[in-house]
């Protein structure tokens, strides 16, 4: 028996490696997946790869800032599974510079993408977990949550905006039986950028911190933000 059999985890930013291997990897342990993003041959690849060894996926494709698509993610992950136990939230859009020298248009997309989005996603799920008394919500962030790195902008905003919402969650949700972690890791490289930088994390480094947290004891109540460097 696997240690996630018979649970369900959602999966945003499904056009990101991130997302592909933290769904491969939940897969492995047992979990039905459901992974969203907004490119479908993304998507696609990730379910084959899971469904081929065995797994189940539902790659659903939506873009999570607008309500309607939340609403039907939700209800055709419950079609399809009955339940959602594991939601893991990946915010991956940059948006960088001064302050005064942003768009409108780049702080908007910005924190549509990485705080909206992922409000939006926790309050479709919220009702869901707390009925179950049980479930898990991992944000992706970035160490960026921690830090104030000048010339940042938007996206450095948002992921100290997202490490708050993450704690009003954790604390409202907690009596519930409902882990709420943040994880903010350092640079994350993927296979388009090399290993040029060596001292830097994979895809496959964020996955394994996610199986850690979701195979943990479940009385465990770990207190976000979680730092993740490379050693």
């Amino acid at each position: 028996m696997k240690p996630l059999d018979g649970k369900v985890a959602l999966i945003t930013g499904g056009s990101t490696e991130t997302a592909q291997a933290v769904a491969l990897s939940l897969s492995e342990h047992g979990a039905d997946i459901c992974i969203t993003g907004q490119q479908p041959e993304m998507l696609e690849g990730t379910a084959s790869a899971i469904r081929a060894k065995g797994g189940r996926c539902l790659a659903f494709r939506a873009d999570t800032t607008q309500v309607d698509d939340v609403d039907r993610l939700f209800a055709a992950t419950l079609e399809a599974f009955s339940r959602v136990d594991i939601l893991i939230l990946i915010s991956a859009l940059w948006g960088g510079g001064p302050i005064h020298a942003h768009s409108i248009k780049t702080w908007d997309l910005v924190m549509a993408a990485n705080l909206r989005s992922n409000f939006l996603l926790a309050r479709a799920a919220l009702p869901t977990l707390r009925s179950q008394h049980t479930g898990q919500v991992i944000f992706v962030a970035s160490e960026s949550a921690l830090q104030i790195y000048p010339e940042e902008g938007a996206y450095g905003v948002s992921m100290h905006a997202l490490l708050h919402l993450g704690e009003y969650i954790r604390r409202e949700n907690r009596d519930y039986g409902i882990q709420v972690n943040v994880l903010c890791p350092g640079l994350v490289l993927t296979p388009l950028e090399g290993q040029a930088k060596t001292a830097s994390l994979t895809p496959e480094d964020i996955s394994r911190w996610v199986i850690h947290l979701v195979t943990g004891r479940p009385d465990l109540d770990v207190a976000s933000p979680i730092l993740i460097q490379s050693t």
